[in-house]
Protein backbone atom coordinates (compact mmCIF):
# COMPACT_ATOMS: atom_id res chain seq x y z
CA UNK A 1 0.00 0.00 0.00
CA UNK A 2 1.10 3.52 -1.25
CA UNK A 3 -1.33 5.78 -0.41
CA UNK A 4 -2.14 7.75 2.93
CA UNK A 5 -4.86 10.36 3.97
CA UNK A 6 -2.91 13.61 4.79
CA UNK A 7 -5.60 15.87 4.27
CA UNK A 8 -8.01 14.70 7.34
CA UNK A 9 -9.72 18.00 6.90
CA UNK A 10 -11.47 17.46 4.05
CA UNK A 11 -11.74 13.36 3.91
CA UNK A 12 -15.62 12.96 4.41
CA UNK A 13 -16.54 12.66 0.36
CA UNK A 14 -13.12 10.85 -0.77
CA UNK A 15 -15.68 7.91 -1.44
CA UNK A 16 -17.90 8.57 -4.35
CA UNK A 17 -17.11 9.39 -7.82
CA UNK A 18 -19.69 8.87 -10.52
CA UNK A 19 -19.59 6.77 -14.11
CA UNK A 20 -21.76 6.50 -17.00
CA UNK A 21 -23.32 3.56 -17.31
CA UNK A 22 -26.26 1.52 -18.06
CA UNK A 23 -27.67 3.55 -20.56
CA UNK A 24 -28.34 2.84 -24.72
CA UNK A 25 -26.00 3.72 -27.32
CA UNK A 26 -28.18 6.23 -28.65
CA UNK A 27 -28.14 7.76 -25.27
CA UNK A 28 -24.51 7.30 -24.49
CA UNK A 29 -23.75 9.52 -28.20
CA UNK A 30 -26.10 11.94 -27.50
CA UNK A 31 -24.15 12.30 -23.96
CA UNK A 32 -27.80 12.02 -22.02
CA UNK A 33 -28.25 10.79 -18.40
CA UNK A 34 -26.48 7.50 -17.46
CA UNK A 35 -23.96 9.53 -14.24
CA UNK A 36 -24.13 7.09 -12.10
CA UNK A 37 -22.77 7.50 -8.23
CA UNK A 38 -19.97 4.40 -7.45
CA UNK A 39 -18.06 3.76 -4.42
CA UNK A 40 -14.38 4.16 -5.47
CA UNK A 41 -12.58 1.65 -3.57
CA UNK A 42 -13.33 -1.57 -4.40
CA UNK A 43 -12.50 -3.25 -0.87
CA UNK A 44 -13.87 -0.59 1.18
CA UNK A 45 -10.04 0.03 2.50
CA UNK A 46 -11.11 4.15 2.95
CA UNK A 47 -12.17 4.28 6.97
CA UNK A 48 -13.76 7.68 6.77
CA UNK A 49 -13.94 7.37 10.37
CA UNK A 50 -10.56 6.45 11.63
CA UNK A 51 -9.39 8.92 8.26
CA UNK A 52 -7.30 6.62 7.19
CA UNK A 53 -6.35 3.54 4.36
CA UNK A 54 -6.09 0.46 5.68
CA UNK A 55 -4.32 -2.63 4.95
CA UNK A 56 -7.43 -3.93 2.52
CA UNK A 57 -5.63 -1.27 -0.01
CA UNK A 58 -4.94 -3.13 -3.55
CA UNK A 59 -3.07 -0.06 -4.88
CA UNK A 60 -5.57 0.78 -7.43
CA UNK A 61 -5.20 4.34 -7.02
CA UNK A 62 -8.66 5.88 -7.52
CA UNK A 63 -9.01 7.50 -4.60
CA UNK A 64 -5.90 9.31 -5.23
CA UNK A 65 -6.45 10.17 -8.59
CA UNK A 66 -9.64 11.74 -7.44
CA UNK A 67 -8.58 12.97 -4.43
CA UNK A 68 -4.86 14.09 -4.61
CA UNK A 69 -5.28 17.55 -2.48
CA UNK A 70 -6.66 15.07 0.06
CA UNK A 71 -4.42 11.70 -0.47
CA UNK A 72 -1.00 11.58 -0.86
CA UNK A 73 2.07 8.88 -2.39
CA UNK A 74 3.86 7.22 0.12
CA UNK A 75 6.02 5.56 -2.21
CA UNK A 76 6.61 5.81 -5.94
CA UNK A 77 6.63 1.91 -6.20
CA UNK A 78 3.45 0.61 -6.26
CA UNK A 79 2.13 -3.15 -5.85
CA UNK A 80 0.97 -4.04 -8.87
CA UNK A 81 0.78 -7.27 -8.71
CA UNK A 82 -1.96 -6.92 -5.43
CA UNK A 83 -4.46 -4.85 -8.35
CA UNK A 84 -3.85 -7.26 -10.56
CA UNK A 85 -4.98 -10.60 -8.89
CA UNK A 86 -7.74 -8.35 -7.60
CA UNK A 87 -8.95 -7.75 -11.29
CA UNK A 88 -8.29 -11.60 -11.95
CA UNK A 89 -11.52 -12.33 -9.29
CA UNK A 90 -12.98 -9.17 -10.44
CA UNK A 91 -12.45 -8.54 -13.65
CA UNK A 92 -15.35 -5.95 -14.45
CA UNK A 93 -14.07 -3.41 -11.81
CA UNK A 94 -11.38 -2.98 -15.00
CA UNK A 95 -13.97 -1.16 -16.32
CA UNK A 96 -15.10 1.39 -13.70
CA UNK A 97 -11.34 1.59 -12.48
CA UNK A 98 -10.76 2.49 -16.59
CA UNK A 99 -13.30 4.85 -17.26
CA UNK A 100 -12.15 7.04 -13.85
CA UNK A 101 -9.06 7.10 -14.51
CA UNK A 102 -9.21 8.78 -18.02
CA UNK A 103 -10.02 12.29 -18.72
CA UNK A 104 -12.25 11.34 -21.58
CA UNK A 105 -16.35 10.53 -21.81
CA UNK A 106 -16.53 7.06 -21.92
CA UNK A 107 -19.31 4.77 -20.63
CA UNK A 108 -19.65 1.32 -19.08
CA UNK A 109 -22.39 -1.25 -20.05
CA UNK A 110 -24.03 0.33 -22.49
CA UNK A 111 -27.14 -1.12 -24.24
CA UNK A 112 -27.36 -2.00 -27.61
CA UNK A 113 -29.64 -4.66 -29.28
CA UNK A 114 -28.69 -7.87 -30.12
CA UNK A 115 -29.91 -10.61 -31.95
CA UNK A 116 -32.41 -12.06 -29.43
CA UNK A 117 -31.98 -9.41 -26.41
CA UNK A 118 -30.44 -6.39 -25.48
CA UNK A 119 -26.09 -6.62 -25.59
CA UNK A 120 -24.04 -4.82 -23.25
CA UNK A 121 -21.10 -3.59 -24.94
CA UNK A 122 -18.12 -3.93 -21.49
CA UNK A 123 -16.36 -0.28 -22.19
CA UNK A 124 -16.70 2.43 -24.73
CA UNK A 125 -15.08 6.08 -25.00
CA UNK A 126 -15.54 8.88 -27.65
CA UNK A 127 -12.55 10.92 -28.49
CA UNK A 128 -13.55 13.84 -31.16
CA UNK A 129 -14.62 11.42 -34.17
CA UNK A 130 -13.14 8.21 -32.82
CA UNK A 131 -15.21 5.50 -31.23
CA UNK A 132 -13.19 2.96 -29.16
CA UNK A 133 -14.48 0.05 -27.81
CA UNK A 134 -12.47 -1.30 -24.65
CA UNK A 135 -12.18 -5.16 -23.30
CA UNK A 136 -9.96 -6.44 -21.00
CA UNK A 137 -8.91 -10.12 -21.28
CA UNK A 138 -6.93 -12.40 -19.05
CA UNK A 139 -4.14 -13.36 -21.30
CA UNK A 140 -2.46 -13.22 -24.50
CA UNK A 141 -3.97 -16.16 -25.82
CA UNK A 142 -7.24 -14.43 -25.51
CA UNK A 143 -6.89 -12.08 -27.83
CA UNK A 144 -8.87 -13.63 -31.26
CA UNK A 145 -11.85 -14.05 -29.05
CA UNK A 146 -11.75 -10.52 -27.66
CA UNK A 147 -11.25 -9.14 -30.99
CA UNK A 148 -14.53 -11.60 -32.42
CA UNK A 149 -16.84 -10.24 -29.68
CA UNK A 150 -15.66 -6.17 -30.10
CA UNK A 151 -16.59 -6.75 -33.87
CA UNK A 152 -19.62 -8.21 -33.04
CA UNK A 153 -20.68 -4.88 -30.77
CA UNK A 154 -19.49 -2.75 -33.44
CA UNK A 155 -21.50 -4.54 -36.16
CA UNK A 156 -25.06 -4.22 -34.30
CA UNK A 157 -24.99 -0.80 -33.88
CA UNK A 158 -23.12 0.37 -36.95
CA UNK A 159 -26.08 2.69 -37.85
CA UNK A 160 -25.91 4.34 -34.72
CA UNK A 161 -22.36 5.23 -35.01
CA UNK A 162 -21.80 5.61 -38.89
CA UNK A 163 -20.30 8.83 -37.50
CA UNK A 164 -17.16 7.61 -35.94
CA UNK A 165 -14.59 6.08 -36.77
CA UNK A 166 -14.18 2.68 -34.49
CA UNK A 167 -11.27 0.98 -33.06
CA UNK A 168 -10.93 -2.31 -30.78
CA UNK A 169 -8.82 -1.86 -27.95
CA UNK A 170 -7.64 -5.03 -26.14
CA UNK A 171 -5.86 -4.58 -22.85
CA UNK A 172 -3.99 -7.64 -21.51
CA UNK A 173 -4.19 -8.03 -17.46
CA UNK A 174 -1.24 -10.89 -17.13
CA UNK A 175 2.40 -9.64 -18.02
CA UNK A 176 2.97 -9.52 -21.60
CA UNK A 177 5.17 -7.79 -24.11
CA UNK A 178 2.72 -8.02 -26.81
CA UNK A 179 1.85 -4.08 -27.82
CA UNK A 180 0.09 -3.58 -31.35
CA UNK A 181 -1.66 -0.26 -32.91
CA UNK A 182 -3.19 -0.11 -36.72
CA UNK A 183 -6.34 2.28 -37.60
CA UNK A 184 -8.78 -0.36 -35.95
CA UNK A 185 -7.24 -2.04 -33.45
CA UNK A 186 -4.93 -1.23 -30.12
CA UNK A 187 -3.54 -4.02 -28.18
CA UNK A 188 -1.65 -3.35 -24.73
CA UNK A 189 -0.70 -4.19 -21.23
CA UNK A 190 -2.25 -3.41 -18.34
CA UNK A 191 0.84 -2.80 -16.93
CA UNK A 192 1.40 -0.04 -19.47
CA UNK A 193 -1.49 1.69 -18.18
CA UNK A 194 -1.30 0.82 -14.69
CA UNK A 195 2.32 2.79 -14.61
CA UNK A 196 1.36 5.72 -16.13
CA UNK A 197 -1.61 6.27 -13.83
CA UNK A 198 0.23 5.38 -10.62
CA UNK A 199 2.87 8.22 -12.06
CA UNK A 200 0.51 11.25 -13.25
CA UNK A 201 -2.77 10.46 -12.08
CA UNK A 202 -5.76 11.05 -14.54
CA UNK A 203 -5.03 10.17 -18.10
CA UNK A 204 -6.02 11.44 -21.33
CA UNK A 205 -6.20 8.79 -24.22
CA UNK A 206 -2.82 9.81 -25.76
CA UNK A 207 -1.11 8.82 -22.26
CA UNK A 208 -1.86 5.90 -22.98
CA UNK A 209 -1.99 5.52 -26.73
CA UNK A 210 1.31 6.65 -28.56
CA UNK A 211 0.93 9.83 -29.94
CA UNK A 212 2.25 9.54 -33.30
CA UNK A 213 -0.73 6.99 -33.22
CA UNK A 214 -3.32 8.89 -31.76
CA UNK A 215 -2.76 12.14 -34.42
CA UNK A 216 -3.23 10.16 -37.18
Amino acid sequence: MIFKITNKENSCDITISSITAHITIKDFLKRKFGNKKIIICPTNAIDIEKKEITNKCIDCGLCWVKNKNIISKLDSIPNFEVFKNFLLKNKMFFYKWFSIILNEYSGIEIKSLGYSRTKRIPFVIIKNKIIYFAKIIKEEADTDKAEYQLEEYISLIQREIKKYKPIKMIIILEKTQKLFYNEEKIILPLKNIYDKVIKKGELKLEDIIESEFFNK
